[in-house]
Protein backbone atom coordinates (compact mmCIF):
# COMPACT_ATOMS: atom_id res chain seq x y z
CA UNK A 1 0.00 0.00 0.00
CA UNK A 2 3.15 2.54 1.16
CA UNK A 3 4.60 1.52 -2.39
CA UNK A 4 1.36 2.32 -4.25
CA UNK A 5 1.31 5.94 -2.77
CA UNK A 6 4.42 6.57 -3.49
CA UNK A 7 4.48 5.66 -7.26
CA UNK A 8 1.33 7.73 -6.89
CA UNK A 9 3.40 10.90 -5.54
CA UNK A 10 6.05 10.52 -8.07
CA UNK A 11 3.53 10.12 -11.22
CA UNK A 12 1.83 13.08 -9.64
CA UNK A 13 4.97 15.66 -8.41
CA UNK A 14 5.89 16.52 -12.27
CA UNK A 15 2.08 17.88 -12.68
CA UNK A 16 1.40 19.59 -9.85
CA UNK A 17 5.20 21.51 -10.62
CA UNK A 18 4.12 22.30 -14.03
CA UNK A 19 0.90 23.68 -13.12
CA UNK A 20 2.69 25.49 -10.30
CA UNK A 21 4.92 26.91 -13.64
CA UNK A 22 1.47 27.83 -15.53
CA UNK A 23 0.57 29.60 -12.72
CA UNK A 24 3.49 32.08 -11.80
CA UNK A 25 3.68 32.72 -15.47
CA UNK A 26 -0.14 34.17 -15.60
CA UNK A 27 0.90 36.14 -12.59
CA UNK A 28 4.02 37.45 -14.28
CA UNK A 29 2.08 38.35 -17.31
CA UNK A 30 -0.54 40.21 -15.16
CA UNK A 31 1.36 41.76 -13.69
CA UNK A 32 3.24 43.19 -16.48
CA UNK A 33 -0.18 44.24 -18.26
CA UNK A 34 -1.09 46.08 -15.01
CA UNK A 35 2.54 48.21 -15.25
CA UNK A 36 1.80 48.64 -18.83
CA UNK A 37 -1.44 50.02 -18.35
CA UNK A 38 -0.62 52.55 -15.50
CA UNK A 39 2.19 54.07 -17.74
CA UNK A 40 -0.82 54.60 -20.25
CA UNK A 41 -3.37 55.80 -17.75
CA UNK A 42 -1.74 56.78 -14.70
CA UNK A 43 -4.41 56.41 -11.97
CA UNK A 44 -6.28 59.15 -10.91
CA UNK A 45 -5.87 61.17 -7.55
CA UNK A 46 -8.25 60.87 -4.71
CA UNK A 47 -10.43 64.02 -4.07
CA UNK A 48 -10.82 65.40 -0.71
CA UNK A 49 -14.13 63.71 0.51
CA UNK A 50 -16.62 66.31 1.42
CA UNK A 51 -17.54 66.68 4.98
CA UNK A 52 -20.94 65.34 6.58
CA UNK A 53 -23.63 67.26 6.46
CA UNK A 54 -24.64 66.27 9.57
CA UNK A 55 -21.67 67.00 11.53
CA UNK A 56 -22.37 68.67 14.85
CA UNK A 57 -22.74 72.94 15.15
CA UNK A 58 -20.58 72.36 18.58
CA UNK A 59 -17.81 71.43 16.81
CA UNK A 60 -17.56 74.61 14.91
CA UNK A 61 -15.87 76.49 17.60
CA UNK A 62 -12.95 73.81 17.82
CA UNK A 63 -10.20 72.96 16.33
CA UNK A 64 -10.77 72.24 12.39
CA UNK A 65 -10.13 69.05 11.50
CA UNK A 66 -7.52 67.75 9.62
CA UNK A 67 -8.30 66.54 5.63
CA UNK A 68 -7.68 63.08 4.75
CA UNK A 69 -4.57 62.89 3.43
CA UNK A 70 -4.07 62.69 -0.17
CA UNK A 71 -3.20 59.26 -1.91
CA UNK A 72 0.64 58.94 -2.09
CA UNK A 73 1.94 58.93 -5.67
CA UNK A 74 3.47 56.49 -7.15
CA UNK A 75 7.29 56.77 -8.70
CA UNK A 76 5.78 56.31 -12.03
CA UNK A 77 2.76 58.45 -11.72
CA UNK A 78 5.29 60.97 -10.60
CA UNK A 79 8.11 60.31 -13.58
CA UNK A 80 4.47 60.76 -15.54
CA UNK A 81 3.12 63.53 -14.19
CA UNK A 82 6.84 65.29 -14.31
CA UNK A 83 7.56 64.26 -18.47
CA UNK A 84 4.01 65.17 -19.57
CA UNK A 85 4.92 68.77 -18.01
CA UNK A 86 8.29 69.29 -19.66
CA UNK A 87 6.99 67.64 -22.87
CA UNK A 88 6.54 70.29 -25.69
CA UNK A 89 4.39 70.20 -28.62
CA UNK A 90 6.38 70.67 -32.06
CA UNK A 91 5.13 73.88 -33.16
CA UNK A 92 2.41 73.82 -36.38
CA UNK A 93 3.09 76.05 -39.13
CA UNK A 94 0.04 77.09 -40.88
CA UNK A 95 -0.81 78.42 -44.04
CA UNK A 96 -2.62 81.50 -44.69
CA UNK A 97 -5.36 79.73 -46.68
CA UNK A 98 -5.63 76.82 -43.69
CA UNK A 99 -5.73 79.74 -41.34
CA UNK A 100 -8.67 80.60 -43.00
CA UNK A 101 -10.68 77.97 -42.86
CA UNK A 102 -10.38 77.97 -38.95
CA UNK A 103 -13.72 79.26 -37.77
CA UNK A 104 -13.12 82.01 -35.08
CA UNK A 105 -15.85 84.43 -35.79
CA UNK A 106 -19.48 83.82 -34.90
CA UNK A 107 -21.39 82.35 -37.62
CA UNK A 108 -19.50 80.64 -40.68
CA UNK A 109 -21.26 80.15 -44.01
CA UNK A 110 -19.76 77.78 -46.73
CA UNK A 111 -21.27 76.52 -50.05
CA UNK A 112 -18.32 74.33 -50.26
CA UNK A 113 -14.95 73.18 -48.62
CA UNK A 114 -12.90 76.03 -50.10
CA UNK A 115 -10.93 78.93 -47.80
CA UNK A 116 -12.71 82.17 -46.60
CA UNK A 117 -13.84 84.73 -49.23
CA UNK A 118 -12.22 88.19 -48.32
CA UNK A 119 -14.83 89.47 -50.01
CA UNK A 120 -17.86 89.06 -49.11
CA UNK A 121 -16.83 87.98 -44.87
CA UNK A 122 -16.45 90.49 -42.13
CA UNK A 123 -15.75 90.69 -38.61
CA UNK A 124 -19.07 88.39 -37.31
CA UNK A 125 -19.37 86.64 -40.93
CA UNK A 126 -17.19 84.58 -42.26
CA UNK A 127 -18.39 83.14 -45.31
CA UNK A 128 -16.71 80.25 -47.99
CA UNK A 129 -17.88 80.06 -51.41
CA UNK A 130 -15.99 80.27 -54.79
CA UNK A 131 -16.31 83.99 -55.93
CA UNK A 132 -14.97 85.00 -59.19
CA UNK A 133 -14.63 88.81 -59.02
CA UNK A 134 -13.00 91.13 -62.08
CA UNK A 135 -13.34 94.06 -59.05
CA UNK A 136 -11.47 92.43 -57.08
CA UNK A 137 -8.69 91.96 -59.46
CA UNK A 138 -8.93 95.52 -60.64
CA UNK A 139 -8.27 96.58 -56.96
CA UNK A 140 -5.95 94.31 -56.48
CA UNK A 141 -3.77 95.08 -59.25
CA UNK A 142 -0.93 98.24 -58.46
CA UNK A 143 -0.71 100.55 -61.89
CA UNK A 144 -3.23 101.80 -64.07
CA UNK A 145 -3.48 98.04 -65.76
CA UNK A 146 -4.83 94.98 -64.13
CA UNK A 147 -4.32 91.46 -65.77
CA UNK A 148 -7.79 90.13 -66.35
CA UNK A 149 -8.63 86.43 -65.81
CA UNK A 150 -11.96 86.42 -67.47
CA UNK A 151 -10.81 88.15 -71.03
CA UNK A 152 -7.20 86.75 -70.42
CA UNK A 153 -5.72 89.80 -71.12
CA UNK A 154 -4.42 93.21 -69.62
CA UNK A 155 -7.53 96.14 -69.40
CA UNK A 156 -6.50 99.45 -67.79
CA UNK A 157 -8.69 100.42 -64.37
CA UNK A 158 -10.45 103.14 -65.67
CA UNK A 159 -12.36 102.55 -68.58
CA UNK A 160 -14.41 105.31 -70.76
CA UNK A 161 -18.15 105.94 -71.13
CA UNK A 162 -19.51 102.55 -68.65
CA UNK A 163 -18.53 99.38 -67.36
CA UNK A 164 -20.42 96.35 -68.01
CA UNK A 165 -20.99 93.93 -65.20
CA UNK A 166 -22.48 90.73 -65.18
CA UNK A 167 -23.84 89.38 -61.27
CA UNK A 168 -24.76 86.03 -61.02
CA UNK A 169 -24.23 82.45 -59.04
CA UNK A 170 -22.96 79.47 -60.87
CA UNK A 171 -25.66 79.25 -63.69
CA UNK A 172 -23.66 81.45 -65.90
CA UNK A 173 -19.88 80.89 -64.26
CA UNK A 174 -17.23 80.14 -67.11
CA UNK A 175 -19.27 81.79 -69.79
CA UNK A 176 -16.43 83.93 -70.82
CA UNK A 177 -14.60 80.62 -72.15
CA UNK A 178 -16.95 79.54 -74.99
CA UNK A 179 -15.98 80.41 -78.44
CA UNK A 180 -19.15 82.71 -78.93
CA UNK A 181 -18.52 84.94 -76.16
CA UNK A 182 -17.11 87.60 -78.37
CA UNK A 183 -18.28 91.14 -76.91
CA UNK A 184 -15.43 93.19 -78.43
CA UNK A 185 -15.08 94.98 -74.95
CA UNK A 186 -14.49 94.16 -71.17
CA UNK A 187 -17.25 92.81 -68.99
CA UNK A 188 -16.54 92.71 -65.22
CA UNK A 189 -17.94 88.95 -63.97
CA UNK A 190 -18.65 88.42 -60.06
CA UNK A 191 -20.24 85.39 -59.77
CA UNK A 192 -20.45 83.68 -56.54
CA UNK A 193 -20.85 79.71 -56.67
CA UNK A 194 -23.90 78.72 -54.72
CA UNK A 195 -24.65 82.12 -53.99
CA UNK A 196 -28.93 83.34 -53.02
CA UNK A 197 -29.99 86.89 -54.29
CA UNK A 198 -29.04 88.32 -50.83
CA UNK A 199 -25.17 87.25 -51.35
CA UNK A 200 -24.66 89.26 -54.93
CA UNK A 201 -26.14 92.11 -53.44
CA UNK A 202 -23.94 92.29 -50.55
CA UNK A 203 -21.40 91.51 -53.09
CA UNK A 204 -22.37 94.41 -55.15
CA UNK A 205 -22.42 97.03 -52.86
CA UNK A 206 -18.80 95.68 -50.76
CA UNK A 207 -17.39 96.29 -54.56
CA UNK A 208 -19.56 99.17 -56.52
CA UNK A 209 -20.97 100.79 -54.16
CA UNK A 210 -17.93 103.68 -55.06
CA UNK A 211 -17.77 103.03 -58.71
CA UNK A 212 -17.94 106.46 -60.84
CA UNK A 213 -19.02 105.08 -64.03
CA UNK A 214 -22.52 104.40 -65.34
CA UNK A 215 -23.27 100.52 -65.40
CA UNK A 216 -25.07 97.92 -67.40
CA UNK A 217 -25.79 95.22 -65.44
CA UNK A 218 -26.86 91.69 -66.36
CA UNK A 219 -28.18 89.89 -63.03
CA UNK A 220 -28.35 85.75 -63.12
CA UNK A 221 -29.10 85.11 -59.97
CA UNK A 222 -32.06 83.03 -58.02
CA UNK A 223 -31.53 79.64 -58.66
CA UNK A 224 -29.88 79.09 -55.28
CA UNK A 225 -33.01 80.63 -53.53
CA UNK A 226 -35.46 77.86 -55.42
CA UNK A 227 -34.63 74.60 -52.80
CA UNK A 228 -34.89 76.96 -49.98
CA UNK A 229 -38.27 78.02 -48.13
CA UNK A 230 -38.12 80.90 -49.95
CA UNK A 231 -41.48 81.94 -52.00
CA UNK A 232 -41.81 83.37 -55.13
CA UNK A 233 -42.72 86.69 -53.95
CA UNK A 234 -39.82 86.46 -51.44
CA UNK A 235 -37.62 85.89 -54.73
CA UNK A 236 -39.27 88.60 -56.65
CA UNK A 237 -38.78 91.17 -53.79
CA UNK A 238 -34.82 90.28 -53.35
CA UNK A 239 -34.54 90.93 -57.21
CA UNK A 240 -36.30 94.20 -56.87
CA UNK A 241 -34.48 95.29 -53.58
CA UNK A 242 -31.04 94.61 -55.62
CA UNK A 243 -32.60 96.43 -58.61
CA UNK A 244 -33.44 99.27 -56.65
CA UNK A 245 -29.23 99.45 -54.81
CA UNK A 246 -28.27 99.11 -58.18
CA UNK A 247 -30.24 102.56 -59.16
CA UNK A 248 -29.74 104.19 -56.03
CA UNK A 249 -25.62 103.64 -56.87
CA UNK A 250 -26.07 105.62 -60.36
CA UNK A 251 -29.04 107.18 -61.70
CA UNK A 252 -27.99 105.94 -65.12
CA UNK A 253 -27.37 102.50 -64.57
CA UNK A 254 -29.53 100.29 -66.51
CA UNK A 255 -30.15 96.16 -65.28
CA UNK A 256 -31.90 93.12 -67.17
CA UNK A 257 -32.71 90.14 -65.30
CA UNK A 258 -31.91 86.93 -66.61
CA UNK A 259 -35.15 84.39 -66.27
CA UNK A 260 -35.07 81.30 -64.29
CA UNK A 261 -33.99 78.25 -66.09
CA UNK A 262 -36.16 75.19 -65.76
CA UNK A 263 -33.58 72.71 -64.67
CA UNK A 264 -34.26 68.56 -64.70
CA UNK A 265 -33.03 68.61 -60.89
CA UNK A 266 -36.18 70.91 -59.50
CA UNK A 267 -38.58 70.86 -62.44
CA UNK A 268 -38.50 67.14 -64.38
CA UNK A 269 -41.64 65.53 -64.84
CA UNK A 270 -40.63 63.05 -61.67
CA UNK A 271 -39.13 64.69 -59.22
CA UNK A 272 -41.84 64.59 -56.01
CA UNK A 273 -44.04 67.59 -55.93
CA UNK A 274 -42.47 68.76 -52.31
CA UNK A 275 -39.34 69.44 -54.60
CA UNK A 276 -40.90 70.36 -57.86
CA UNK A 277 -40.39 73.91 -58.49
CA UNK A 278 -41.61 74.55 -61.64
CA UNK A 279 -44.71 77.40 -60.18
CA UNK A 280 -42.07 79.10 -58.51
CA UNK A 281 -40.35 79.47 -61.28
CA UNK A 282 -43.23 80.39 -63.81
CA UNK A 283 -43.84 83.15 -61.16
CA UNK A 284 -40.79 84.71 -60.84
CA UNK A 285 -40.34 84.84 -64.52
CA UNK A 286 -43.37 86.29 -65.20
CA UNK A 287 -42.34 88.83 -62.66
CA UNK A 288 -38.75 89.04 -64.89
CA UNK A 289 -40.62 89.18 -68.11
CA UNK A 290 -42.57 92.13 -66.76
CA UNK A 291 -39.96 94.05 -65.33
CA UNK A 292 -37.69 93.74 -69.18
CA UNK A 293 -40.05 95.36 -71.00
CA UNK A 294 -40.80 97.90 -69.01
CA UNK A 295 -37.17 98.60 -68.23
CA UNK A 296 -35.10 97.85 -71.24
CA UNK A 297 -37.22 95.88 -73.67
CA UNK A 298 -34.27 93.21 -73.21
CA UNK A 299 -34.21 89.66 -72.24
CA UNK A 300 -31.74 87.06 -71.51
CA UNK A 301 -33.77 83.68 -71.81
CA UNK A 302 -32.70 81.05 -69.90
CA UNK A 303 -36.00 79.85 -69.40
CA UNK A 304 -36.00 78.93 -73.13
CA UNK A 305 -32.69 77.11 -73.00
CA UNK A 306 -33.05 73.07 -72.48
CA UNK A 307 -36.39 72.92 -72.72
CA UNK A 308 -38.72 72.12 -75.71
CA UNK A 309 -41.45 74.61 -76.58
CA UNK A 310 -43.00 77.35 -74.23
CA UNK A 311 -42.10 75.56 -70.39
CA UNK A 312 -44.77 78.83 -68.89
CA UNK A 313 -47.61 76.46 -69.59
CA UNK A 314 -48.35 72.66 -69.74
CA UNK A 315 -45.46 69.96 -69.22
CA UNK A 316 -42.16 71.00 -68.96
CA UNK A 317 -40.52 68.84 -72.05
CA UNK A 318 -36.77 69.04 -70.96
CA UNK A 319 -33.94 68.56 -73.76
CA UNK A 320 -31.55 66.40 -71.55
CA UNK A 321 -28.66 66.56 -73.86
CA UNK A 322 -28.57 70.05 -73.06
CA UNK A 323 -27.21 69.53 -69.18
CA UNK A 324 -24.29 68.75 -68.34
CA UNK A 325 -24.87 66.17 -65.62
CA UNK A 326 -25.37 62.79 -66.08
CA UNK A 327 -28.07 61.66 -63.86
CA UNK A 328 -31.72 63.58 -64.14
CA UNK A 329 -31.95 64.50 -60.28
CA UNK A 330 -28.81 66.51 -60.76
CA UNK A 331 -29.11 68.16 -63.79
CA UNK A 332 -28.69 71.79 -62.56
CA UNK A 333 -25.89 73.17 -65.19
CA UNK A 334 -26.29 73.64 -68.94
CA UNK A 335 -23.90 71.63 -71.13
CA UNK A 336 -21.32 73.27 -73.55
CA UNK A 337 -23.91 73.29 -76.77
CA UNK A 338 -26.55 75.14 -74.81
CA UNK A 339 -23.63 77.43 -73.00
CA UNK A 340 -22.64 78.60 -76.23
CA UNK A 341 -26.03 79.41 -77.19
CA UNK A 342 -26.25 81.52 -73.69
CA UNK A 343 -22.96 83.22 -74.14
CA UNK A 344 -24.32 84.65 -77.92
CA UNK A 345 -27.52 85.83 -76.25
CA UNK A 346 -25.57 87.84 -73.18
CA UNK A 347 -23.40 89.49 -76.38
CA UNK A 348 -26.20 90.32 -77.86
CA UNK A 349 -28.03 91.89 -74.88
CA UNK A 350 -24.75 94.16 -74.29
CA UNK A 351 -25.13 95.27 -77.73
CA UNK A 352 -28.81 96.44 -77.29
CA UNK A 353 -27.48 98.07 -74.46
CA UNK A 354 -24.62 99.70 -76.64
CA UNK A 355 -27.78 100.66 -79.46
CA UNK A 356 -29.55 102.57 -76.94
CA UNK A 357 -26.43 103.54 -74.35
CA UNK A 358 -25.48 106.71 -72.77
CA UNK A 359 -23.44 109.23 -74.44
CA UNK A 360 -20.89 110.80 -71.37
Amino acid sequence: MAEDEGRIRAHAAPADEERIREYEERLQLESLKRKVSMMKFPARENKKPKLAFSKSLSSLGSAPPRPPALAAHTPLQLKLKSSAKATKLPEIKLSQASKSRIADKPWKFATKNVDECGICSDALFSLCHPHVSSAAERRRAEGATFPCSTCRTTHPKQEQGKRRVLLGSSTLHNLWKEATFAPGHHVDFDCIIGGRVHDVHAAFLEQYLEEPLPMDVVLACGVDNLPTADTAGDIVFSLQSFIKSIKEQNRDNRVVVASLPFAPKYCDVGVPPSRNMVAKVRQVNTWVDGYNRAATGLELALARVGVEGDPAEGEVRHVYSDWREPSIDRKLHLAAGARAQVAASLVEVFRGLDREGIIC
